[in-house]
């Protein structure tokens, strides 16, 4: 009789809280939002994986030697300058850094691109990140700062560069994290930018995420004429994007749905060259010969080994009550911190509001990585990955360089992450 009535004390204290903590998650889920970003409506999604990577396996290399290069925090893309003959690359700290080929140990930290004239226009409330960065044959970088435009930058390597902001994000709604330039006769530039959404501007990136956002589009934004001309859309986190060698066109990644696309500009249409990959495509970059793409992806794994941002996508209304519950605590450390003026509090208010403070916590996707060389027509030439291991030596690659060995018998790669913790991380492969 005892254990009867302890087991029904039991069965109605979950059931009482279980009813007011459901009667709080709908509040949170329906209630009216003051950051009318977070009013989002999730669909189910489900992002085919496969069910083996042995089409990956098939293709598979193993490196000859790895080890890290330039302790430079979070740099996501490389950028080579021939003529100079040094890298370039964006730390999370805001700054350029420069490489020295011949010793890539050897690092100098450069300039930011944000002046603190632009950092007022948003009440500081956005952060400088250099993402994509491409030189052209002038030796002129063009950097793209996804919170605020893309730069084109002459002069680098001296005391005195010269900045400019050509291409302002205001042009548009919010810049993605990469931009690829195509040179005209005349001096001019034709960038295109990869918009990761029309409503989301990239500190919200993990909202987006969350909420399946489909307003991803691909921009071409002419630098002389001002002109400003939409691709693609409906893109779901539109992200990586490399133009064909030819210049006829470009390839894109999909991040969200895990997916290549061909652009061509003859026809001014996009077609599916690779999709159902098993991780989330990154940037994608021309290999040495120019003939070839390598693609960084994050953790590879298959239908049977799934990550929980899988299991997520198939429960909208979680996800939406995710987002605003991160919303809600955000609002509430703002608040006490305009109470107290503790600086302490505004920094996790930040980190809360637009869920930054996820990437302090478990880091699944740190158990593997995957890189891919194919070909415009979509087939795999061969892949290097790592699915487990506790040197997690590919973990958070998103974007690759080749660059000439000084042994012609071996490829030379550099591999980038914009995630903090991870440097510049240098693969050299046996040339077959």
């Amino acid at each position: 009789m005892a254990c009867c009535d302890c087991l029904r004390k039991i069965l109605n204290f979950c059931f009482k809280y279980s009813l007011v903590f459901g009667v709080i998650a709908i509040a949170i889920i329906f209630a009216p939002s003051a950051n009318y970003l977070l009013d989002i409506e999730p669909r189910p999604l489900t992002v085919l994986l496969p069910n083996s990577l042995r089409q990956f396996e098939s293709k598979k290399v193993e490196w000859k030697s790895f080890e890290n290069a330039a302790s430079i925090v979070g740099p996501d893309s490389i950028a080579y300058d021939p003529k100079a003959n040094r890298l370039v690359t964006g730390s999370d700290d805001g700054y350029l850094y420069s490489i020295d080929v011949d010793d890539d140990g050897n690092f100098k930290k450069l300039f930011q691109l944000v002046n603190d004239e632009l950092m007022a226009r948003f009440q500081y409330k956005r952060r400088p990140r250099p993402s994509g960065l491409r030189f052209d044959s002038k030796g002129r970088l063009f950097v793209c700062e996804p919170m605020f435009g893309v730069f084109k930058v002459e002069n680098v390597f001296t005391d005195k560069p010269k900045i400019e902001l050509v291409f302002d994000i205001e042009k548009t709604s919010k810049l993605g994290p990469t931009s690829v330039r195509q040179e005209k006769p005349s001096g001019g530039h034709i960038i295109y930018v990869s918009d990761v959404s029309s409503k989301f501007s990239f500190q919200y990136v993990t909202a987006a995420i969350l909420s399946s956002d489909s307003n991803g589009r691909v921009l071409r934004y002419d630098t002389e004429t001002g002109k400003l001309d939409i691709l693609m859309s409906n893109l779901f986190f539109p992200n990586g994007l490399e133009m064909l060698p030819d210049n006829r066109g470009f390839l894109l990644t999909e991040t969200g749905n895990r997916t290549v696309w061909k652009y061509t500009f003859d026809d001014r249409e996009a077609r599916v060259l690779m999709t159902a990959l098993p991780a989330e495509p990154d940037n994608i970059r021309l290999s040495l010969d120019g003939k070839t793409f390598w693609m960084a992806l994050l953790r590879p794994r298959t239908r049977n080994d799934p990550l929980l941002i899988d299991h997520l996508m198939s429960f909208p209304m979680l996800r939406k009550l995710l987002v605003r519950l991160f919303d809600m605590i955000g609002t509430l450390f703002e608040l006490l911190h305009r109470l107290t003026t503790i600086s302490k509090l505004q920094c996790l208010s930040r980190q809360f509001g637009t869920m930054e403070i996820l990437n302090k916590g478990k880091d699944e996707f740190a158990t593997g990585g995957m890189l891919i060389e194919f070909d415009s027509n979509g087939q795999i030439i061969r892949t290097v990955y790592q699915t487990e291991g506790i040197e997690n030596n590919l973990a958070w690659a998103t974007e690759v360089r080749e660059m000439q060995s000084k042994n012609l018998n071996e490829r030379l790669l550099y591999i980038g992450s914009f995630r903090p913790g991870y440097p510049i991380r240098k693969i050299t492969l046996d040339k077959k």
